[in-house]
């Protein structure tokens, strides 16, 4: 980044959303007729020949690589910051130092951040809050007075995670573009995204139920903003996985205010959840049970709040096994 990216660089980063909000900048630039790519954990990394070439080449950074940023003058994007990594970092001041890291220094980077961010840490005014620049009222997402055209509901965009990267991918591209062409780029993006592996994909099934893989919710406040983009479908969730020590009392708050959801859980996180959840030992017994207790037109949804734990090597091990048991249901 200091040697090689253009001066029309993004760099995304937080807790959650960091692929997803990449993927969508870069989709949002692209609509416009700028030369933009994503960079990071979506597949594509960063250290290729041709980033350099890219004018506006956006990398998602995680708190490790966040940790080495070395000093530059690009965008710097933050999506959110809630708890994880607590046990490399050594807690969550550290954890979130990280992440800000660009706008510590003696000239603060540019940024853009929810500003219940900018607030809390009390960032320098180089940093916009994404509310001030993209207004939701919930009927619809707005740059000034121009609307943006989220789509049908089944894109997911009315409600959730994905209506909040929209959001911040068009408060980005009102940085390098007017507006009027901003609103018209985001529209676009928003007709065409097709989404991320693991992240609410569907998964095809015959069994007359919806199952959605979101494994990389990994985060009780993910779990619970993807939970309620199905508010009103009859809903099982799947917990569970391994125990970083993270404060899971706002998930259970939301599940005992949520009586008709269902949830099942497994391994260590799950364990320690313990209250208004249906506990098991394995994921594969979860994923049986969630088929058990969910109704035909209902909804089977896997946003663990949890990091993968053994014998699941990591997030694409669980995927698959949840891939498989939604395509073998019947």
């Amino acid at each position: 980044l200091k040697e090689h990216a253009p001066p029309g660089a993004v760099t995304v980063t937080g807790t959650k959303g960091k692929s997803t909000t990449s993927a969508l900048i870069a989709a949002t630039l692209s609509a416009a007729g700028h030369s933009a790519h994503a960079f990071g954990n979506m597949g594509e990394p960063p250290l290729r020949a041709h980033l350099p070439t890219v004018a506006h080449p956006v990398v998602e950074l995680s708190s490790y690589m966040m940790h080495d940023l070395p000093e530059t003058d690009h965008l710097h994007v933050v999506t959110c910051l809630f708890e994880d990594h607590l046990d490399w970092h050594g807690g969550k001041a550290a954890y979130h130092a990280a992440k800000l890291r660009p706008f510590e220094r003696t000239a603060p980077a540019p940024g853009i951040a929810p500003r219940d961010v900018i607030q809390r840490y009390q960032l320098p005014p180089s940093v916009r809050a994404i509310e001030d620049i993209v207004t939701d009222n919930e009927a619809s997402l707005s740059i000034g007075a121009q609307t943006i055209e989220t789509g049908p509901v089944e894109n997911g965009f009315g409600r959730g995670p994905l209506r909040q990267a929209l959001r911040t991918a068009a408060a980005v591209a009102v940085q390098f573009m007017d507006s009027s062409e901003a609103t018209k780029a985001a529209s676009t993006a928003a007709l065409t995204f097709k989404g991320l592996p693991s992240r609410q994909e569907f998964v095809p099934s015959t069994d007359g139920r919806t199952w959605v893989d979101d494994s990389l919710a990994t985060i009780p406040e993910a779990a619970i903003a993807a939970a309620s983009r199905w508010e009103g479908t009859p809903l099982v969730l799947v917990l569970g996985g391994a125990d970083r020590g993270i404060n899971y009392e706002p998930l259970l708050q939301f599940l005992r205010m949520n009586t008709d959801l269902q949830a099942v859980g497994y391994g260590p996180a799950a364990e320690r959840m313990g209250e208004h959840l249906e506990l098991v030992e394995t994921l594969e017994e979860a994923l049986n049970t969630a088929a058990e207790r969910c109704p035909r037109g209902g909804l089977i949804l896997f946003a663990p709040a949890a990091p993968s734990s053994p014998p699941h090597r990591n997030y694409k091990d669980r995927s698959e096994t949840f891939r498989s048991y939604a395509q073998a249901s019947r």
